[in-house]
C-alpha cells in the first residue's frame, strides 16, 4: 500500500508551494516489550573531623 504525503514549503520566490511525496508502507510492524531488574543495597558512610583552636598572646 502506498501514501501521497504532501508537505507545505516555501518557494524560491516566497509563495507558498507543496512537495509531494510516494511513500511505501511496510508488509508489517512489530512491537517489543522488555523487562529490566535492579537490585539496590542501602550502604552507610560515616566521616569524623576535628579542630582545634589556641589563643595567641
Amino acid at each position: 500500500m502506498a501514501y501521497l504525503v504532501e508537505l507545505p514549503i516555501a518557494a524560491a520566490d516566497g509563495r507558498p508551494d507543496v512537495v509531494r511525496a510516494e511513500i511505501e508502507a511496510p508488509d508489517e510492524t512489530g512491537i517489543e516489550f522488555g523487562l529490566s531488574l535492579s537490585e539496590e543495597a542501602d550502604v552507610v558512610i560515616s566521616s569524623t573531623a576535628a579542630a582545634a583552636a589556641a589563643p595567641l598572646s
